[in-house]
């Protein structure tokens, strides 16, 4: 085979999976659609003359958290970072003053405090819980995905954290991470301008305050007090630049201006067929099911699992013809079964709310997944709304350890 991995598309994300797969001695390629890397972490300099834009994310925070920028040895491509502290400021109207956010924790509650002394000592409060949760769930994302691995991080924690144990064991605990996290900053602050500009914070993760289960997207700003808010020197765009070089230093491939048309299986490899190429390839690492070409039992075709980290997706039709979109995140594959489906969401008439924290072989979600049921009876939290699936179709038995089912 010419290659030993094609990754499909050269986000951020794509390329650092594709850098450490050539780090590890493959041969790497990489298809991307558009004519430059990056996806959202890009910056162009052909908008306005003389200028630079970064269409996407512009701030760059939660990779400080990892090793990946030490372990893939970006700073040797040219990629430099410059802190900002204060890494927000919330003007108060009619005051010519402002609540300003800073790395350091007594900084912020002192700003906090010249507006309201209670939401200062609430701020501290705030972080020292909500970085206590986050540490954990941070440790549990940078080793490789399994279910003994996420227990076992959170068993270790509590017995040797007190402070930990407490709050994992917590049930206003688990209320709040289930809670919409503009609940959760309506009852942790009083002051409306520290309110407002955690809301704001908050919102820039993707979901509307209202979102259920979204609570953690307020938490987990307190751990911006622990790795810094940070701009990439040039853009945003020069994160793309050093992955894209960090991989072709390793002898991997990247081909710009090639959208995918479709993977499909051949023989005991792949085949990703792009605008003008066609690749050959022992594996592939897809983040869309629907380019898998049909075929296969029950109709669908889905990438193989991989070690460390690298899951697989698929796709299948339901009975109204809607395609359906699978993704393995950190559970286990069990051939022909969803055991331990995690959470499925939706709208309209074919998917409902569920959450099911271990399917069982012939009852529940694994009947839907490994026989293609219609109607399905799932019992697990549903947070007021329904914990059925509904029309769904069968979606063939090679879909097995999914962590998110959704329609796309």
């Amino acid at each position: 085979m010419p290659y030993d991995v094609v990754v499909v598309g050269a986000g951020h994300n794509g390329l650092i999976c594709a850098c450490y797969l050539a780090k590890a001695g493959l041969k790497v390629g990489v298809v991307e659609k558009r004519d430059m890397p990056g996806g959202a972490v890009c910056t162009r300099d052909d908008l306005v003359p003389g200028f630079r834009f970064d269409v996407g994310s512009s701030v760059h925070i939660m990779i400080h958290l990892t090793p990946v920028l030490a372990e893939l040895d970006l700073a040797r491509e040219g990629l430099e970072y410059i802190e900002m502290d204060p890494w927000a400021y919330y003007p108060v109207e009619g005051t010519g003053r402002g609540i300003s956010f800073y790395r350091s924790v007594e900084k912020t509650c002192e700003s906090i405090a010249a507006f309201s002394p209670q939401d200062a000592e609430a701020y501290r409060k705030y972080v020292e819980r909500w970085s206590e949760l986050n540490e954990g769930v941070f440790e549990t994302f940078l080793a490789p995905p399994s279910p003994g691995r996420l227990f076992g991080t959170i068993l270790k924690r509590n017995l040797f954290r007190p402070k930990s144990r407490r709050l994992w064991s917590s049930l206003d605990t688990a209320r709040q991470l289930m809670a919409p996290y503009g609940d959760v900053i309506h009852e942790t602050f009083e002051n409306e301008h520290l309110r407002t500009a955690m809301l704001w914070l908050s919102a820039q993760s993707g979901p509307a305050p209202a979102e259920v289960a979204s609570g953690d997207m307020f938490g987990w700003n307190a751990m911006i007090h622990k790795g810094g808010a940070k701009r990439a020197k040039g853009g945003s765009g020069a994160l793309a630049t050093a992955l894209v070089k960090c991989l072709q230093r390793h002898g991997g491939e990247i081909f710009l201006g090639q959208g995918v048309k479709e993977v499909r299986k051949v023989g005991k490899g792949w085949e990703v067929e792009s605008e003008d190429r066609v690749l050959q390839t022992e594996k592939v690492v897809a983040r869309r099911g629907d380019l898998f070409g049909a075929g296969g039992e029950g109709g669908a075709q889905g990438g193989e699992r991989m070690g460390g980290g690298v899951g697989r997706s698929g796709s299948a039709n339901g009975e109204s013809g809607r395609s359906v979109s699978f993704k393995n995140f950190f559970l286990p594959a069990v051939e022909g079964w969803a055991d331990g489906v995690v959470w499925a969401n939706g709208e309209g008439e074919n998917w409902k709310w569920i959450w099911h924290g271990g399917a069982a072989r012939g009852g529940g979600v694994a009947d839907l997944f490994g026989e293609g049921r219609e109607w399905v009876d799932a019992a697990g939290v549903s947070f007021g709304h329904a914990v059925d699936l509904q029309k769904s179709g069968d979606v063939g038995g090679w879909v097995s350890g999914l962590s998110g089912v959704s329609p796309s």
